[in-house]
């Protein structure tokens, strides 16, 4: 951490202090994320505060700084944050968005299967097949078994399935011909 992140991240505390929370989490958004040590910081005034509106807007940056972070925001305030909104400002990043969608596939599913989004499962197959690669992204066996909506007899009889073909299984969205 360089001096100046170290000044940076003082102001934002006083600011904090003085009352102007706002002004606390827009001062800590100017310092690049690896300069940023004290994340939980920034994410507490936004909870603290309600400050969705201040990141609204800036949802890469979030999930750059702290995706754990950044996910316990975007699926505790689902109301602050609609599921269309979010998905097109990842737009520029098919990570984030699969990451988004895998989220809410997994931690928010009763949003997940609104017929509204139902255009947004064929991209979730889509971006699961071209980025099965990548790691850091919600994993099934990192949820408790009662936010798994997979675990199931069904599912958990062929171990040998992959995470793909068991969301293709339990979507009644997407048809299996059309997706493989």
């Amino acid at each position: 951490k360089t001096t100046a992140a170290a000044i940076v991240e003082a102001q934002a505390d006083l600011l904090a202090a003085i009352g102007e929370p706002e002004t606390a989490v827009n001062k800590l958004l100017t310092l690049p994320p690896e300069l940023l040590s004290d994340v939980e910081q920034l994410f507490d005034l936004l909870e603290h505060y309600a400050l969705y509106h201040v990141v609204r807007q800036r949802l890469i940056e979030l999930a750059t700084i702290s995706k754990e972070r950044c996910a316990d925001l975007l699926m505790n305030h689902l109301d602050q944050f609609k599921v269309d909104t979010v998905y097109e400002q990842l737009a520029p990043s098919a990570e984030l968005q699969l990451w988004y969608l895998r989220l809410l596939f997994f931690r928010a599913p009763e949003h997940y299967t609104n017929p509204d989004y139902k255009r947004l499962h064929a991209r979730h197959v889509e971006l699961s097949a071209d980025l099965a690669h990548l790691e850091n992204l919600p994993r099934r066996n990192s949820l408790s078994p009662d936010e798994d909506i997979l675990a199931n007899d069904e599912t958990d009889a062929n171990d040998d399935d992959s995470e793909l073909l068991k969301f293709l299984k339990w979507s009644s969205f997407v048809p299996l011909d059309g997706a493989l």
